[in-house]
């Protein structure tokens, strides 16, 4: 699900099966407006870090001249 405005949204879901069966919960949805640096891969399929507003996504600035030219790695730190 995507949020497509701010406000409270009460979620329910129902089993097929057994209509009886259900529970709900409600979800605040709130705007996220943040300024991120962040790896970004532009449509040629070149690497920039770059600069960029949540508000303003899909737009970013690059903060470099030149993309990536080492390969980037991600690895999960939370075990």
């Amino acid at each position: 699900m995507t949020g497509v405005t701010e406000g409270a949204a009460t979620i329910t879901a129902a089993s097929v099966l057994d209509p009886s069966k259900s529970a709900s919960c409600v979800v605040e949805v709130t705007k996220l407006e943040r300024d991120l640096n962040a790896v970004i891969w532009d449509e040629d399929g070149k690497v920039w870090w770059s600069t960029f507003n949540t508000n303003g996504l899909p737009d970013y600035t690059k903060l470099t001249d030149t993309p990536a030219s080492e390969p980037i790695a991600a690895r999960n730190l939370w075990r």
